[in-house]
């Protein structure tokens, strides 16, 4: 210690201007020195502090004890920094900061504590301030009911959350904090990112994503966020509002409009069915109900007279379930006592489980579990205020419930079916029914015998006002009162006259009532119906044309490969004249552009081989565009943009730019002065809705390609023509009238469809609409050729219905040393096989044959017998003939016809050293 403090004394200048202030004890907590700096923070002077106890002098009586802790720790060699209040001479304190460390001597013995003391006084109220601040702000944070986050926008770690982050997520307040957002967002990382800096950067910026909570669920949620900065860092402040209930909710309400929108059609059915119809129509109804329910049977059940018993009288059930219409005739309601003591209340009966019944429903227990029911929902029809029967549905399946909402508009169906059966026993009282045209959902109207208007309901008013007539007179028929007149004269109804509003269309059904004596109109707008089947007929009739097509190039091909083959071995002769060499070369170079033609075909009708993989489309789209601006000329300006996140596509890299190609020449054709073309390439989820507008869309995600151009336009009257084959409208000689049906086979064959603009003078826009890769599948490399072909001598077994082409294959075969049998058909094959005990190498075989055997079904009942068999697949139509699971690829498993007889030979010696 006296070592110490000698060399301490030699430090002193440097210890004595210190901005901390020091002091030496020994183990018994005694000062033995003390530099000014400490004098000056305590008031106390140097005489003073030496030879005292230090925490005697400096501390409150009642922190000695917890002094003394700290000098025993200290002389096990601890060292420690703490804060405490420390006393002044003149009675006043201030907080200091003390780091306490052992003294050893010159042999490592400890013999004393130093200490260094710092004023933090200021920083103490600093952070009593801070913390008054912060204890308010945590009680905001804390009660609000809000959820609320705060992130760190570099990392995305969740640096606070309140407890009702912690009651929503499911996690522990100590577990949120440490998360990341990753963890939570559901989005792609990079989409997550997007979104963080989005917030970091925007004052309250609002989006919507999916957050998964601990138990695995997704939910939907509304965010509010902005940046917040808190003692000099930079973070996001995050409010959460949970979707899920709403979009339920929304999607619930979507659900009831279309359950609506279906009833409000079956209402109108009904309306202007014949009495002899209504069993018909009640059975399509039940169907359709079903169907939009997606359960598995539909019925009626009517009581008799007196009540005591009851029969299914309609019934409907899906594909693979039997009918029980039958098994339920003339069933006793007393069998059922449970059923029969709900009839009288005129309710609803739903049983979503076998285990909702009550112990009281034995019957009705065993009557569902026996015939496999699952849920059952049993809709009362009343007549009045009595019960004439009810409707029902089974769910075999699955168990399911019901919504009020929708058992509501059922039951609105149960009085639509009463209504009919009702009139099916008497048409005047079903006519004079008050309640019918007053809930009816489409136009009601009565006319007097003179044609003048009687009654007409809300929804004939609200018709008028929306087409923006102030007079339901305005929107009438024309000659509406000649029609009445004729109604009355004839006794016959006036069914179906249409008249159009714009582009709007209503469907107006006239019945005479000659016992009022008056007329009843019933009318319903068909403009959605008449679109969809529009578009419906077009799609039919371009499949028509598209399998006309298949067939036509597939037997041309046939003829083609003939023709080449026999031009490819005349070429191989050197006997033959430089003449006869050249019109061989002619005519092999006709066959070659006739092949090129029947190629437009199969792509048009979705028959030309694919080779689909993964592709960026932008990036084909990139790579084109120096080619489309030569093709283009310079008057026309090409504007490309796509968007940053757009998914890959599972497609055929040629084909998709065959249909730039095409588009692009299509609108250089029609801006001859110049203009402008603009290629954009999106992502769009379709829904629903969009599905109801366009027959050939579906739902789910797609890239969006559209091309549109300044050009002159297209004629309305052409719109619905533009995709057939060998319609154009150019000049003769300008156009073959493929290139557009191309583009449509295209699009179909990658399972996708095409939408089209267009008015004259205003260009035309191209949409097409590609399905998101759901998987990767990366392309087989097709084996290289060899500079020149071997033979062999290996067996070859050729399998072809075309006896001519069957004939040149095995004579060129022949040529090259193989041992060639050949068979008609896939049944001859097999007995050629059973004769050569198998004893065959290669197999060539056509894909579509006679007598029930396809090539591919011949294949696999052959590689069956002899794995390892080499095969080789030939058609004139395409992969997909064979199916979906079958790679096939041009020169290495499948010749496309037309081929020549180097390309043959080529492709079997290939197959056989592979």
């Amino acid at each position: 210690m006296q070592q110490f403090l000698h060399n301490l004394a030699r430090l002193q200048s440097v210890v004595e201007n210190l901005a901390e202030g020091l002091l030496i004890t020994d183990l018994d907590d005694v000062v033995l020195y003390v530099n000014s700096r400490l004098c000056e923070l305590t008031g106390f002077s140097r005489q003073e502090f030496l030879g005292a106890r230090a925490y005697e002098l400096l501390l409150r009586r009642e922190e000695w004890s917890l002094a003394l802790q700290r000098d025993q720790q200290r002389a096990q060699g601890q060292s420690e920094a703490y804060e405490t209040l420390t006393l002044c001479r003149n009675g006043g304190s201030f907080w200091a900061q003390v780091h306490a460390s052992p003294l050893r001597d010159e042999n490592g013995e400890i013999v004393g504590t130093v200490g260094a003391v710092t004023d933090i006084t200021d920083r103490k109220l600093a952070e009593t301030a801070l913390r008054e601040t912060s204890e308010l702000y945590r009680a905001m944070f804390e009660t609000n009911q809000a959820i609320k986050l705060l992130l760190d926008p570099a990392s995305g770690r969740i640096v606070d959350a309140n407890s009702a982050a912690s009651r929503f997520y499911g996690y522990d307040l100590a577990q949120l904090k440490g998360m990341e957002i990753f963890h939570i967002n559901s989005a792609s990382p990079e989409r997550v990112r997007e979104l963080l800096q989005r917030a970091a950067e925007q004052h309250d910026h609002h989006f919507e994503v999916r957050h998964r909570l601990a138990s695995g669920e997704v939910r939907e949620v509304e965010l509010h966020t902005g940046p917040l900065e808190v003692n000099g860092r930079k973070l996001i402040f995050s409010i959460v509002n949970d979707l899920t209930e709403r979009r339920r909710a929304e999607k619930s309400l979507q659900l009831r409009v279309q359950l609506e929108r279906l009833i409000a059609d079956i209402s109108s059915h009904f309306i202007n069915i014949a009495a002899e119809e209504i069993d018909a129509g009640i059975h399509q109804a039940l169907q359709r109900l079903a169907e939009f329910s997606q359960l598995e049977r539909s019925y009626v059940f009517l009581y008799t007279a007196e009540g005591a018993s009851t029969s299914r009288t309609h019934e409907w059930c899906a594909a693979g379930i039997s009918s029980r219409r039958d098994a339920f005739q003339n069933l006793s309601l007393n069998k059922f006592p449970w059923f029969k003591e709900q009839i009288p209340r005129l309710v609803p009966i739903q049983v979503s489980s076998i285990e909702d019944l009550p112990p009281e429903a034995g019957a009705e227990r065993f009557l569902m579990e026996s015939g496999g029911l699952k849920s059952l929902l049993l809709v009362p029809m009343v007549y009045g205020k009595s019960p004439v029967g009810f409707f029902g549905f089974d769910a075999m399946r699955q168990e399911r419930r019901w919504s009020e909402e929708e058992v509501t508009l059922l039951r609105f169906v149960g009085e639509i079916f009463v209504n009919a059966l009702e009139r099916k026993k008497s048409a005047a009282e079903i006519e004079s029914l008050a309640a019918f045209p007053r809930y009816n959902p489409n136009m009601v109207i009565e006319f007097t015998p003179e044609g003048k208007l009687a009654y007409f309901n809300a929804a004939a008013r609200a018709m008028a006002h929306d087409l923006g007539k102030g007079n339901m007179r305005d929107i009438l028929p024309p000659g509406t009162p000649q029609i009445v007149n004729e109604c009355l004269t004839t006794n016959q109804p006036r069914l179906q006259l249409n008249t159009a509003f714009g582009l709007r269309t209503l469907s107006w059904s006239f019945f005479p009532v000659p016992a009022i004596p008056a007329v009843h109109c019933y009318a319903v707008e068909i403009t959605e119906r008449l679109n969809i089947e529009a578009q419906l007929r077009q799609a039919q009739k371009m499949e028509s044309i598209g399998q006309l097509a298949a067939g036509l190039a597939h037997d041309f091909n046939n003829v083609l490969t003939v023709i080449t083959g026999h031009a490819g071995l005349l070429l191989h002769d050197k006997q033959l004249r430089p003449e006869q060499i050249e019109s061989i070369r002619q005519m092999a170079d006709a066959t070659e552009r006739a092949s090129n033609l029947t190629r437009q075909l199969l792509t048009f009708s979705r028959k030309q081989v694919m080779q689909p993989r993964t592709l960026e489309l932008h990036e084909v789209i990139t790579q084109l565009t120096k080619m489309l601006a030569r093709i283009l000329g310079e008057d026309i300006t090409l504007q490309f943009e796509y968007a940053s996140d757009l998914p890959p596509i599972h497609a055929d890299q040629g084909m998709m730019e065959q249909i730039l190609l095409n588009l692009a020449v299509n609108a250089r054709d029609a801006m001859p002065k110049g203009g402008r073309l603009n290629i954009t390439a999106t992502t769009q989820t379709i829904d629903e809705a969009y599905v109801a507008q366009n027959p050939l869309a579906r739902p789910g995600q797609f890239v969006r390609l559209c091309v549109e151009d300044t050009g002159c336009g297209i004629a309305r009257e052409n719109l619905h023509r533009l995709f057939e084959p060998f319609f154009t409208t150019k000049d003769v000689g300008k156009g073959t009238g493929l290139g557009l049906a191309t583009v449509y086979g295209i699009v179909r064959q990658h399972e996708g469809w095409i939408e089209v603009a267009s008015e004259l003078g205003h260009g035309a826009t191209f949409k097409i609409f590609l399905p998101v890769a759901d998987r990767i599948v990366p392309p087989k490399p097709i084996p290289r050729s060899a500079a020149a072909v071997r033979g062999g001598n290996e067996r070859v077994l050729v399998v072809e219905d075309e006896p001519a082409l069957c004939a040149l294959v095995r004579q060129i075969l022949s040529r090259f040393g193989y041992q060639v049998e050949v068979a008609g058909s896939g049944v001859a094959a097999l007995k050629l096989w059973e004769k050569l005990e198998g004893r065959v190498d290669l197999l060539l075989t056509d894909m579509v044959m006679p007598e029930g055997i396809s090539g591919r079904e011949l294949a696999e009942h052959l590689t069956a017998k002899k794995p390892g068999l080499k095969i080789i697949y030939s058609s004139g139509y395409s992969a997909e003939m064979a199916g979906q699971d079958l790679t096939l690829r041009e020169g290495f498993n499948f010749l496309q016809k037309p081929y020549d007889p180097m390309k043959l030979a080529q492709t079997v010696r290939e197959s056989l050293d592979r």
